[in-house]
């Protein structure tokens, strides 16, 4: 399987990169986004930077998908936001009812955790 994944770590990377990278909406138009999550509003600074960081994040898988040589060092980063992703849903659906589509995002997050490890375990 890890041969799998090494094979195609650059399709896996172009493709989780674009969609990663369109969380920087979240930047310019936190209402929409946030409401299509099915999460409270809000105007916070602190949401539209998060926005940014994962848009910019996304932008760094993208490009690694091009540079080999960046391959471990960005899916480590992305390993972790992802990760950390998962786990503030999964608390918040202890505490309270999460969406479909925040629990959707989250298990695609998951997916990429999982993808991710095995390709950083694997080369």
């Amino acid at each position: 399987m890890t041969t799998w994944v090494a094979a195609h770590i650059a399709t896996f990377l172009y493709a989780t990169g674009a969609l990663t990278a369109g969380a920087i909406a979240l930047a310019f138009f936190p209402e929409r986004v946030l409401a299509f999550l099915g999460q409270p509003p809000s105007k916070h600074l602190a949401v539209r930077q998060a926005g940014i960081l994962i848009g910019v994040l996304g932008a760094g898988i993208v490009w690694a998908a091009r540079d080999p040589a960046a391959h471990r060092a960005v899916i480590a980063m992305a390993l972790a936001e992802k990760a950390g992703l998962v786990a503030l849903v999964a608390l918040e659906a202890v505490r309270a009812k999460v969406s479909v589509r925040l629990a959707a995002v989250a298990a695609f997050d998951a997916a990429c955790v999982a993808v991710f490890a095995m390709y950083l375990v694997g080369s």
